[in-house]
């Protein structure tokens, strides 16, 4: 039996025995029931100790290749040829699913995914992903701004500070001042996206069995990210003024939240705004039980109609809220360029676990928007982009007005990018869903948006990013998907009643 020991291998000279062993074995180099070599007799061919022989027949025991008996030595064992030939030279797949983390067996919602794989097909109609209309991106402007390359070289694709390039936090700055927030760059962060701003807020501030509690509905991406830290995440009812108060102070009581979650302007998917006397009790229960609040304020820049409302980072006297805000809904989205303004020592704690995610925000996407922000071209695009969108809000009402079968239900917004429809109980939206996309239409179902299993009969409609062709075109396939199953669900109903005739 010829066994060739590496020396140079870092691997145990009984695993390398133990190996060189089981590939003959597999081989067929040695036959079921041939006897092998005493411990002692094969230590002494190779150079080594008895016990590392023994420990290397012990392994080969344990897997049932081999095996011992008094006064008979040591033979191979039968093994199946369909199982076990050349287990050596092949590997199995490795099980990848199998080795995930708790906190990826918990993130395994594929909601969002889902949005922006139907939001690209081409024939297909999507009320779905809240995103920009890409015809008002204003590229002009950009084009312009292209000089960059030309008057910084090389500087634009150089790493900036983790927290984001100064001058470009000294421009947020400037942004916040025209809400009445006023702050200084060190309180800011830049962010690939607001959303990154919500998950260094659970890394960093949020353990396992930790309580946040949010508006429901709410942004279902918020709700991912909440509980994939481990977070527990209760909702409580938003009505016209805002989030049902009473129902809050029990709640924080109850279960002492490390954060409060609010979009108190323009609520995804609601579309609600909420009233001065909401946002004042809300701070005030924030102040009473030392709870933060995270205010994500990414739509309050579209406003179509209505007095605007001080958000509540205006409001805070006391650094309570901590602030998001993007870029993504007013220019481009793929630069993922928001930011968070929140105390000092938070931006620091919050930086030192962003330097390891990504280092800093994307350093060309900082120094365009900065450029443009120079330009004091912003107002002009967002006057110009609330009269589009204003315009599509209004056709998509028209719309459900004249198609809609009785029973669904919508909210008019004054801003931001949705429409909140209610269906009559008797539909499940998720099936609905299927239906809607065989017939060339996408939405997003009303349950995502919930914390727990609510919201089947509510459906989330983006009247930004689809045209006005595509709006009419769409809403009317959609509301007669709608009709088609309330049809059939009369029917199933009529189908399954029973007369029951008194028995005298």
């Amino acid at each position: 039996m010829k066994i060739t020991i590496d020396k140079k291998n870092k691997a145990p000279i009984y695993v390398q025995i133990k190996g060189e062993i089981k590939r003959m074995i597999y081989s067929r180099e040695l036959e079921p029931f041939e006897l092998l070599p005493s411990e002692r007799k094969l230590a002494e061919e190779l150079g080594v100790n008895r016990s590392t022989v023994l420990n290397a027949y012990r392994e080969l025991k344990a897997e049932g290749l081999i095996d011992s008996h008094i006064g008979q030595g040591t033979q191979v064992m039968p093994v199946l040829n369909d199982v076990g030939k050349d287990e050596v030279q092949q590997s199995f797949p490795i099980s990848w699913q199998h080795m995930l983390s708790q906190e990826a067996l918990r993130s395994q919602d594929t909601s969002i995914i889902d949005m922006m794989k139907g939001n690209s097909k081409d024939k297909l109609i999507s009320f779905a992903a809240g995103i920009a209309a890409p015809e008002l991106y204003p590229i002009e402007s950009f084009e312009a701004i292209a000089s960059i390359f030309h008057e910084h070289t090389y500087e634009p694709f150089l790493h900036t500070p983790v927290e984001g390039l100064y001058s470009f936090r000294e421009a947020i700055c400037k942004l916040m001042e025209r809400k009445r927030i006023n702050k200084v760059p060190e309180e800011v962060m830049v962010l690939s996206g607001s959303q990154q701003g919500l998950d260094l807020l659970a890394r960093n501030y949020l353990d396992v069995g930790d309580t946040v509690i949010v508006e429901e509905p709410t942004y279902l991406g918020a709700i991912q990210i909440f509980k994939a830290v481990g977070a527990k995440v209760i909702g409580v009812p938003v009505h016209n003024e805002g989030i049902r108060m009473d129902i809050l102070e029990t709640l924080i009581i109850k279960h002492k939240p490390k954060f409060i979650y609010s979009m108190p302007t323009f609520q995804n998917p609601s579309g609600r705004v909420m009233d001065l006397a909401h946002r004042l009790k809300l701070l005030e229960l924030s102040y009473a039980y030392q709870v933060p609040i995270i205010e994500d304020d990414a739509y309050s820049e579209l406003r179509y109609e209505g007095d605007e409302i001080p958000s509540l980072k205006t409001l805070d006297k006391k650094g309570n809220v901590l602030y998001l805000n993007t870029f993504s809904k007013c220019l481009f989205p793929g630069l993922r360029i928001g930011w968070l303004c929140a105390p000092i020592t938070v931006i620091k704690q919050l930086s030192m676990k962003k330097q390891l995610m990504d280092l800093h925000a994307n350093s060309l996407g900082q120094r365009l928007i900065l450029d443009y922000l120079n330009m004091s071209k912003l107002e002009h695009h967002l006057s110009n982009v609330i009269k589009v969108y204003r315009n599509r809000r209004d056709i998509m009402i028209s719309m459900l007005n004249k198609y809609a079968p009785e029973g669904v239900r919508w909210t008019v917004p004054e801003g931001g990018f949705y429409i909140w429809c209610e269906i009559p109980e008797t539909i499940n939206t998720r099936s609905l869903w299927m239906r809607a996309i065989d017939a060339g239409v996408t939405y997003v179902p009303g349950e995502a948006f919930f914390t727990s299993k609510q919201g089947q009969n509510f459906i989330r409609l983006n009247f930004s990013f689809p045209s006005i062709d595509e709006i009419k075109r769409g809403v009317q396939i959609l509301m007669k998907v709608v009709e088609e199953s309330l049809e059939v669900t009369n029917r199933l109903s009529s189908d399954n009643k029973v007369e029951v005739n008194p028995m005298f």
